[in-house]
């Protein structure tokens, strides 16, 4: 079963004239298999097995150049096919599916704009379900309606001189059980962003003491 999140993604963003090459390159280097990919577009796309052939066409072809150049696969994860039994481990999938989904939007952000989105204050981690991913066209929530990602922006150039550009940034969201954290998980506190265990009043919402799990770039 396609990932909703997926879907919803591909179709804003083919909604927005965005290339399939380019949505397909922006996914893979977000960590989704071509299985993945291939299903989303397949919905997408309202099961038009015609329309699907040169999908799965280009998705080969760009696994080809990746591997040509000599690129690193992303580890895959586990598939979550949305119908959540609501065990913590369906929860901590679904949000780090959605961190997958908002980094590939990131991307597409940057190519488009030269920058990631700013944070609305310099330095300061904020609410990225209010904040970020409007901006983005995403509609990605934490399965705990008092959970959110958060999301902190590079405002600062070298010297600190204010900057409006934002070349960095750091995402991330509250993770329930700490062994389901993935490997490329960023443990430091850049831009704000408390990124090993939630404080008191943090912007994840998350208690204290809560595992936070996230992505530098």
């Amino acid at each position: 079963m396609a990932n909703k999140q997926l879907i919803d993604y591909i179709k804003q963003e083919l909604s927005k004239q965005t290339s399939k090459e380019k949505i397909i390159k922006d996914l893979m280097g977000s960590g989704w298999n071509d299985k993945e990919i291939s299903e989303a577009f397949d919905s997408a796309l309202g099961g038009d097995k015609k329309s699907s052939l040169p999908i799965k066409k280009i998705i080969i072809g760009i696994g080809i150049f990746v591997v040509l150049i000599g690129l690193a696969v992303l580890a895959y994860y586990v598939f979550y096919d949305g119908a959540s039994d609501g065990s913590v481990s369906d929860r901590d999938a679904e949000r780090i599916e959605g961190i997958r989904v908002a980094q590939a939007a990131l991307e597409t952000y940057f190519d488009q704009n030269g920058e990631y989105p700013g944070a609305s204050e310099p330095i300061v981690c904020e609410n990225a379900e209010e904040n970020v991913f409007p901006a983005l066209g995403i509609n990605i929530s934490d399965p705990n309606p008092d959970w959110n990602f958060i999301y902190g922006a590079s405002n600062f150039r070298e010297g600190g001189l204010v900057d409006t550009n934002a070349d960095d940034y750091i995402l991330g969201v509250a993770i329930e059980e700490e062994a389901n954290i993935p490997d490329d998980d960023t443990p430091s506190d850049d831009w704000g962003c408390e990124c090993d265990l939630a404080n008191a009043n943090h912007p994840s919402g998350a208690p204290e003491g809560t595992p936070i799990y996230c992505v530098k770039k």
